[in-house]
Order: C-alpha cells, then sequence, then structure tokens
C-alpha cells in the first residue's frame, strides 16, 4: 500500500494544483457515535472536495471488497495465515481512508490469526462485519447528504 505522502505526491501529480473551494458546512454530518470514516484523514488529499474524498472512498470500497472476500474466505476455510494476510491488508487501507474502527477490526482479526487462535475469529469476525456495515452505511448517508445540499 501507499503511504499518504505517496498518494498526495500521486494525486498532484495527475490532477496537478487544484484550486479547491472550502469544503460547505452542509457537508458534515453530525452524529451521536463517532464517524465511521474520519474525514480528517482524507483531508490531506482533498482539501475537504467531497468529490475527491469520494472518489478516493470509492476506490476504497472496490479494493476492500476484494479483500473483504478472500478473508471471509480464509475465515470459513480456518486459514489462520490467509486471515492474517487479508486482514492485514484491509487494516492498512482501512486506516489511510480514515475508517478506523474497521482497520482495528481488521487488526483484531490479523492478530487472532498470526498466533493461530481460531477460537478467536468467528467473534472477531462479526465486530468486523459490523464495522465494515458501518463504513457502507456512512457513505450512504454521506451521499444522500450530498444529493440533498
Amino acid at each position: 500500500p501507499l503511504g499518504l505522502a505517496a498518494l498526495k505526491d500521486m494525486l498532484h501529480k495527475w490532477l496537478g494544483e487544484v484550486a479547491l473551494p472550502p469544503a460547505p458546512l452542509a457537508t458534515a454530518v453530525v452524529a451521536a457515535t463517532p464517524a465511521a470514516v474520519d474525514r480528517q484523514a482524507l483531508a490531506i488529499y482533498s482539501a475537504g472536495d467531497w468529490s475527491v474524498e469520494q472518489a478516493i472512498l470509492d476506490e476504497f470500497m472496490q479494493g476492500n471488497d476484494e479483500d473483504v472476500a478472500a478473508l471471509a474466505r480464509a475465515v470459513a476455510a480456518g486459514d489462520a495465515v490467509q486471515i492474517a494476510w487479508s486482514a492485514h491488508r484491509i487494516k492498512g487501507a482501512s486506516r489511510m481512508v480514515g475508517a478506523m474502527a474497521l482497520g482495528d477490526a481488521a487488526e483484531a482479526l490479523e492478530k487472532a490469526g498470526r498466533a493461530a487462535e481460531l477460537a478467536a475469529i468467528p467473534a472477531l469476525w462479526q465486530q468486523f462485519n459490523a464495522a465494515q456495515a458501518a463504513v457502507a452505511a456512512w457513505l450512504e448517508e454521506q451521499a444522500s447528504c450530498q444529493a440533498s445540499a
């Protein structure tokens, strides 16, 4: 995976100097619980521009879907090595886009896989799925807020 600085450089290379207006206040969603995605992590790349953030998140979700499918196969097979590998990929990508709870859930699966603690996997898998669903719901909520703004 790319580091934040490398991704920023690549976006700059392809997009050039883009003068972005400040994000309108209407794009912020206030929730009683922490957001599934910390937009501040994305601000490094987007300067608060939701369309840039959305493109990054769409790319993340597409790649993440493939990694989650590999993780699901590993969980079903009880393959500790593959669980650790797939969860590690998801952990890094999630944290880069600000999906910290998803990254934490993936890290727990990664650690259990590395330790071959297969008895812990079902509960951790449920927590992971809940975090994944929260990210998907957050994205849907953001899209509907943007559509109505």
